[in-house]
């Protein structure tokens, strides 16, 4: 039986002091590899420069992002408040909280679905939001919106999503493991309140055990998560504003199933590439649609997206020299 069964298998059925303490001294010179630390360093560093970059070309390129900005991070807010306050109510019901403690995958599928069900209509109606505001204020209505949306999505799930904290607490933990052992980690752990015996082992498991590719993929995931949201949100703007027929609103709702499919099957397995490559599958078909989409039907917002707020400012400079001096007469 490999480590990681023996741990799993202690974690949910034993409860015997012993049987951990035989564990963690017979796995006590377990290290993380180096690799590790360097697939950490490089997942923090691409989820902050395509941050960094998303910003720029956003900033250079729309001239209402804030809009749009704004409300996608709203959305992403209160996706998660709405999910949470599911799990909640669903944990109060005393009915429903009893079979779900014996039935792990069930609750995963039913708040997976709700979940689902929520994410549509904070993605359809923030976008209606969203718009409704540029109006409101008398701004330019373009694609550079829901461009806009999709970043401050994005920006809240890498931020405020346990993204970067999570890699930050994992390297750390992994330095801590390789200075001190795996054993008087555990002690460590379990010294807090925290950590119980059954939770510390299998916890410290997933930072030294973990292949060092899957923290890698696991922010390429989250890089993929956010173009979807943008593309889905293109394809609302798009219908909204009448420049697409109505039935893409099917194909949009469509897309975002799709794009859920890659947590459905992380309840069952979760093996990071196969995890990967089903979020890269479902990107690249929603991004070729929603890009040819765009080519066909919306020529004009394709030219706003070009004409860069650098060439904005140097035309209307451009057109300031070109004003007559006025003179006015002497008295």
């Amino acid at each position: 039986m490999s480590f990681a069964m023996k741990i799993a298998a202690f974690a949910a059925e034993s409860t015997a002091a012993e049987e951990a303490v035989e564990i963690v001294t017979q796995y006590s010179d377990k290290r993380v590899p180096i690799i590790n630390f360097v697939m950490m360093g490089l997942a923090l560093i691409v989820l902050i420069a395509v941050l960094i970059a998303g910003f720029i070309l956003i900033r250079n390129h729309t001239r209402n992002w804030g809009t749009g900005l704004i409300t996608g991070i709203t959305a992403y807010l209160l996706l998660s408040v709405l999910c949470m306050v599911l799990l909640t109510v669903v944990g109060l019901i005393p009915s429903l909280r009893d079979h779900f403690n014996g039935h792990p995958t069930q609750i995963s599928l039913l708040s997976g679905i709700v979940s689902l069900i929520i994410e549509i209509l904070v993605l359809y109606y923030g976008g209606i939001y969203a718009r409704y505001q540029c109006n409101k204020r008398h701004q330019t209505l373009d694609i550079g919106t829901p461009l806009a949306f999709g970043l401050g999505f994005y920006t809240v799930m890498v931020l405020l999503g346990n993204q970067i904290s999570n890699l930050f607490s994992e390297m750390i933990n992994a330095y801590w493991v390789n200075a001190f052992g795996f054993d008087k980690m555990i002690a460590s752990m379990l010294e807090s309140d925290t950590y119980t015996l059954e939770t510390a082992i299998p916890a410290l498991l997933e930072i030294v055990d973990a292949p060092g590719i899957n923290y890698l993929l696991d922010a390429l995931c989250t890089i993929l998560v956010g173009v979807q949201v943008t593309c889905i949100e293109i394809l609302f703007y798009g219908v909204s504003t009448a420049k697409l027929e109505k039935k893409w609103l099917l194909y949009a709702i469509v897309f975002v199933v799709l794009s859920n499919i890659q947590s459905f099957v992380a309840i069952f397995s979760s093996n990071m590439i196969i995890l990967f490559i089903i979020g890269l599958i479902v990107t690249a078909g929603v991004v070729y649609v929603t890009c040819m989409l765009v080519q066909n039907h919306m020529d004009d917002d394709i030219r706003k997206l070009a004409y860069t707020r650098k060439m904005e400012e140097q035309a209307a400079a451009a057109e300031k020299k070109k004003m007559p001096k006025i003179v006015m007469p002497k008295d």
